[in-house]
């Protein structure tokens, strides 16, 4: 059984680098995916390998440095697509993971543009997961390189009520915009697929924020007018923001 390790770690030592990452991803991806669906005890097993793999000099290096450029934290979690407990505690225990053999979690990675850890956690309703990525560092407010999307508007376009919750109470920022000046209140009133969800949350982003209501982005567009451009798929939005005060007149301004 040495004789087996020691061969094992000679392999791996003399491993490409292209292929030590490509076995990293695979690793990591099988991982969750198989942690999900397995019992208490699978699950510690198959982290327990992942932990045995990672932890081989080469790999661990690898694992560390190309997480820099695509990052390891938001494939494992965008290996599962399901919203379940079981799911949260696949990914988190495997972001732990990460974080222990010394990987950047809460980075994007310098190739991805429009999104980051903690808004994919969010998004998915990992609250776990961004719980660990919190812990490691990880802003609440921090936008994506290409300045579209920060956490709570992750959370509003996932219908996240448990993401939504999680991170005003934890004192994410309704004050922030992206770089056409649009708010969380535009991006609510602009989201027609859940109409219960965006009411709800327009009314408390903006009696916690009551700037919000009248907020113009880039082209002079304030939410009301966002949603009116929608037409009948936003009536819900519209009707919530005229009973919030929303101005009528807002129209003429914009542009």
């Amino acid at each position: 059984m040495a004789t087996l390790r020691r061969d094992r770690a000679a392999e791996l030592s003399a491993m490409p680098v292209p292929a030590a990452a490509a076995l990293i991803n695979r690793s990591v991806l099988a991982g969750v995916r198989s942690m999900h669906i397995g019992t208490l005890e699978t699950r510690e097993d198959i982290l327990s390998a992942l932990r045995s793999l990672l932890l081989a000099p080469l790999l661990r290096d690898v694992a560390i440095k190309s997480s820099r450029f695509r990052s390891l934290a938001m494939a494992a979690m965008g290996g599962l697509r399901v919203r379940s407990a079981d799911a949260d505690a696949a990914v988190t225990a495997v972001l732990q993971l990460l974080r222990e053999i010394g990987v950047d979690i809460t980075s994007a990675g310098t190739l991805e543009k429009a999104t980051t850890p903690l808004c994919v956690a969010i998004a998915q309703t990992f609250l776990g997961a961004a719980q660990v990525l919190l812990d490691a560092g990880a802003n609440l407010n921090e936008l994506s390189a290409d300045r579209s999307r920060w956490p709570l508007v992750a959370a509003a376009h996932g219908c996240s009520d448990a993401g939504m919750a999680w991170l005003l109470e934890r004192g994410a920022s309704l004050a922030l915009f992206d770089e056409n000046r649009l708010t969380i209140a535009h991006m609510l009133a602009n989201g027609a697929e859940d109409t219960d969800f965006c009411c709800h949350w327009l009314r408390r982003a903006i009696a916690a924020e009551p700037s919000l209501l009248e907020a113009r982005d880039k082209a002079e567009r304030t939410p009301l007018v966002i949603a009116a451009a929608i037409g009948c798929a936003a009536e819900a939005a519209i009707a919530t923001l005229l009973e919030l005060g929303a101005d009528p007149t807002s129209f003429e301004r914009s542009r």
